[in-house]
């Protein structure tokens, strides 16, 4: 049982391996079309999933640098959220503020529930107990 865990595991770093393998020579060979911002939010999605911070320390690392990648090809064409995710990934960067105060990498992956989203939820909530009743 041992074996086919450890064997299951490394069949599935290789094929994720191979993936950030291709994702890379996206980044690389396609600077133009990241540029116009081909497939932003898909990016990021990945972005973000590389570098949560519950990963491990080598994959959190090869997301800082396809993360790299990716605002190179963007340059100025990329959003505020990306230069608060760099600020926050580079030491030395004063942490970016909110109105909710620093902003953290943890937090800019991980947004958490903001108060219009919980107004909308409760207005639902009241709706739905209403339509119940």
């Amino acid at each position: 049982m041992y074996t086919d865990s450890v064997t299951g595991h490394k069949s599935q770093r290789e094929e994720l391996d191979a993936i950030l393998f291709i994702f890379e020579k996206i980044l690389q060979l396609l600077p133009e079309r990241i540029h116009q911002r081909w497939q932003f939010h898909s990016i990021g999605l990945i972005l973000k999933k590389l570098l949560h911070t519950g990963n491990s320390l080598k994959i959190r690392r090869e997301g800082v640098r396809l993360f790299l990648l990716w605002l190179q090809a963007l340059q100025n064409n990329c959003s505020k959220e990306q230069l608060w995710m760099f600020s926050c990934l580079i030491p030395g960067f004063s942490a970016p503020q909110s109105e909710y105060g620093p902003r953290t990498l943890d937090n800019l992956i991980n947004p958490p529930l903001n108060l219009q989203e919980s107004k909308i939820h409760t207005i639902f909530s009241i709706i739905n107990l209403k339509i119940s009743v």
